[in-house]
Order: structure tokens, then sequence, then C-alpha cells
């Protein structure tokens, strides 16, 4: 039973025994005073019923009035920061914008988003997190006057306006004021987390508080392709830009809904054996009006739209579909690998969707393998070591990509049941000029044979890089000097030809 449920049933109590004792002592009361007479004793009665209705309508109205100013109180402050919402936030931010002469006074509006705040959360706990944004609001409060307007717009975002009339700082004073009482509160926390800042100014960017924050929010969506921990200006070239990101977002849905998106294939080469053992699932997308859109463009637009589920099972599917078709799996390939992203390997959701669509899947799942980063495993091991476990037991092989580039050691090794390694091609590519790029990677091939792993290099583009990876004992390489990415076709066509050809050379 909740809190508010109890203390409405103890008020419901606190009434019923309140208007019992009413009743029984003043009839009491009344039979006193009215002794014999009838019709003494009747308007009496009168008289205590219109008291009782206005005693009890004066008490209705003060606790409606409580808790409709409770109701607004939580509509306009967040109840963990006491901190505006949107809405208080946009109307205060008209009321001083507005000067007495009719002019816009100039301000600075900044748009504040904790940089990949859903992990934080996965990783520490939601209670952490919220103690983290509580800790951040105070420093806002503490770190600004009080004519700068502030706001929690959401569970990672923040709005800060401030008057720029008398101040004579220049912007990126503030900016980076706020950037540092973030960094300040993330400290204190013991976290390392970033935040990004979307900037706005009046009267130049907007003349009304919902046109300043949505130039502010405008250029922090803006400027997310550059990666985090980003301040940025509006200006109309973001605004361009976030109209062209809305359009491919809509273009982006109905070619995974129409099945629109294609598969390619790069082959993996065992070194050993001389012949190609699996392959890499790598989606591309053709789109009639804008050609072809690389990958890096609409990949973290399907993870920040939460499209990367449906754009997963498509790949998976059609991959199984096409190689099954061409009586590849099993028969001339060990196992094909798809990427599975940190957004949607931590999702609750993902294990039960990928067990159904693995139901579609019985004669090919032996041969499908998910390819998984460092930094998706470690936002919450315990929960990685159960998806793993359970879609092991219906036969998926899990890899872990980009070995070597986060922050794990032995221990994830260790409990992760994994059954390969991707080394990163930032080792790969100074192989045979770095020596630490080489100790590193003979490094993993000898971890990966102690815990029973496979090991696959990738980005391997030249000779002299093949040839490292044969001393130092990797097991398989896949790059463009093996061959690009295919589709299905000319993969076939690839794999029909290979026997007839140095590996190095196919």
């Amino acid at each position: 039973m909740t809190s508010t449920l109890r203390t409405a049933l103890k008020m419901v109590v606190a009434y019923a025994v309140a208007g019992t004792l009413w009743i029984a002592l003043s009839d009491a009361a009344l039979q006193e005073l009215a002794g014999s007479d009838v019709e003494q004793l009747s308007r009496l009665q009168s008289y205590k019923g219109w008291f009782f209705i206005a005693l009890t309508s004066a008490l209705l109205f003060l606790l409606s009035y409580y808790f409709l100013r409770q109701i607004t109180r939580l509509q306009e402050l967040d109840p963990q920061t006491n901190l505006p919402r949107h809405a208080l936030f946009l109307t205060h931010l008209d009321d001083v914008l507005q000067a007495p002469d009719g002019s816009i006074r100039p301000f600075l509006v900044l748009f504040l988003d904790i940089d990949r705040f859903n992990d934080l959360t996965a990783r520490i706990g939601r209670e952490p997190a919220d103690d983290f944004t509580i800790r951040f609001g105070e420093a806002l409060r503490a770190g600004h006057s009080a004519d700068t307007l502030l706001s929690r717009l959401g569970s990672d975002e923040f709005a800060v306006a401030i008057p720029l009339d008398n101040s004579g700082r220049p912007h990126k004073y503030h900016t980076t004021r706020l950037r540092a009482l973030f960094n300040r509160a993330a400290r204190e926390a013991g976290l390392e987390v970033s935040c990004s800042i979307g900037a706005a100014l009046a009267p130049d960017d907007g003349q009304e508080a919902s046109a300043l924050l949505a130039a502010a929010g405008k250029a922090l969506r803006a400027s997310r392709p550059l990666g985090a921990d980003q301040i940025s200006y509006f200006n109309e070239q973001w605004d361009k830009l976030e109209k062209n990101r809305r359009s491919l977002l809509q273009d982006l849905r109905r070619a995974i809904d129409n099945g629109d998106l294609q598969v390619h294939y790069q082959p993996q080469l065992h070194l050993e054996r001389q012949r190609i053992s699996g392959c890499e699932v790598l989606v591309r997308w053709h789109c009639p009006e804008r050609g072809t859109v690389p990958p890096d463009e609409f990949i973290p637009l399907a993870e920040e739209h939460r499209l990367i589920a449906p754009l997963t099972k498509q790949v998976i599917l059609k991959s199984c579909t096409e190689l099954g078709e061409v009586d590849l799996l099993g028969s001339t390939l060990d196992r094909v690998s798809v990427n599975i992203s940190a957004q949607e390997f931590t999702d609750r959701d993902f294990l039960p969707q990928m067990q159904a669509l693995l139901g579609d899947l019985s004669s090919l799942r032996p041969y499908l393998q998910l390819e998984i980063t460092e930094r998706a495993a470690l936002l919450d091991m315990k929960r990685s070591i159960h998806y793993i476990r359970s879609l092991r037991e219906q036969g998926l092989r899990f890899s872990i990509d980009d070995f070597g580039t986060g922050y794990s050691g032995l221990s994830m090794l260790r409990d992760l049941p994994v059954d390969e390694l991707k080394i990163d091609r930032s080792f790969i590519v100074d192989l045979n000029s770095q020596p630490r790029s080489a100790a590193i990677v003979s490094a993993v091939v000898g971890l990966a044979d102690v815990f029973g792993l496979s090991v696959v290099a990738e980005g391997v583009e030249t000779d002299g890089q093949l040839e490292a990876l044969r001393r130092c004992r990797c097991e398989e390489v896949q790059g463009y000097l093996i061959a690009p990415p295919l589709d299905i076709q000319r993969f076939q066509a690839f794999l029909t030809g290979h026997s007839l050809q140095h590996p190095a050379r196919a």
C-alpha cells in the first residue's frame, strides 16, 4: 500500500470518527437544551444540519485547495531538484524578455543535455543517477544569480536563461561556467560523465521563449554527430541540418517498415586453413531520393530514436534468409556475425525479443553470432552474463567487438561466456611500425588461447599487416585486403573463386 493511499484512508477514518462523535454529542446536547419542546428540538436540529454542511463545505474547500496546489506545484516544479519545469520556465522567460519600451532584452539561453544518461543509469542504477541530478540542480542554483532562470526540462535535460544587460561578460564565460558547475557536481558524485550544451541568443535567434529554447535545442541536436562534450551555438546552418535530420529520420522509418535496407557481407579468412570461415554482416541503405546513405549517418539516428531493434531484426532475418537460400551456412561458412549496439543490448526487452526472433530461425541459429562491444557488456555485467548465457543455450555464439579499446580486464574474459575476440583496427593500422601494437596483438592472441576463444583481426589492408598477424599467430582476419563488404551475389561469386586465388588477393 502506498503512503498516499494510507494517508487518504487515515483522513477518511478520522472524518468518520469525528462525524460520529459530533452526531452523538450534538444530539445529546440539543436534547438537553430543548427538553420536551419538540418544535424547539426540530429548529435546533435544522440549525445543526446547516452548520454541519457549512463546516464540511469549508473543510472540503480547504482540502481541495491544498491538493490542487500540490498538483500544480508538481506540474510546475521538478520534485527532485525543485527547479521549474518546461512550461513555467517558458512563462518566466517570456515575462522578463519584454522590456518596458517594447524591445527584447538580450538573453543567453542554454540547453544542457547529459551525454549518454541512459547508459549512466544502466551502469550505476537509478538512485545514484537521481542523486547526481539533484546535486547538479543544487550546483545550478548556487552558481547563478537570482535573475538567472533555471529549469529541469527532462530526466537528463536542463535549461538556463542568463540576462546579458549589465554583465558585460562574453557568452563563452557563461557556457564555460555552466560546464564547470556540471563537472564539479560529477566529481563530487564520483562519476565520469559529460554534458553537451546548445546555445541561442535573444533577440537574434528568437524573440519568444519557446523559439529561443527550440533554437538552443536545435544547436544541441545538430552537434551530436560531432560527439559528446560539445558546446554549440544556433545558426541557420544548424536549423537546416535539423530539418534534414528530421527528413532523414522519416525516410529511415519508411525504409525499415518497407524492408528496404540491404545487407552486405565482409569475408573472414582463417589463416591456417586458408579458407573463408565466416563473415560479418553490414547494413547498407540506398535511398531512392538521397542515394547511398553512410551507416555513420543513419545508425546513430536509429539508436537515438529507438529504431535500432527493428533495424537489427531486419538485418538478421535478411542475412540468414539470403545465406540460407544459396546454401552457404554450414556447407561453406561456419558462422555469420551481426553487430548489436550498446543501446539495444542494455535494453530490458532485448532478451525476449531476440528469443522470439530465434524461434523463426531454428535451422540457422547455430551459425549466428552476435557481436557486442566491451562498453555494452560492462554497462551491466550481471545482465550481460544472463543475456549471453540464455542465448547461448539456444545455440548462439558471442563475440567481443573492438576488443582492447575499452576498460575491460581479465575479469571480463573470465566471467563473460563469449566465443570470440575481435582485435580493433586501431591496433592493426601501425602493426609494422609500432612494436607496442604488435605486443598488444600478441597478448590478445595469448589471452584468447588461455580462455579457449577464437580471434579475428579486423581492418587488414596490406600484405605487411597480414604477415605480421601470421607471426602473432592470429587465427582469422578480415579487411579490404581480403575483400570489401559484398552483396549476396558478389559474395557468392567471391566464395566460388576464392579457392583458386591467393587468400590475400581474393
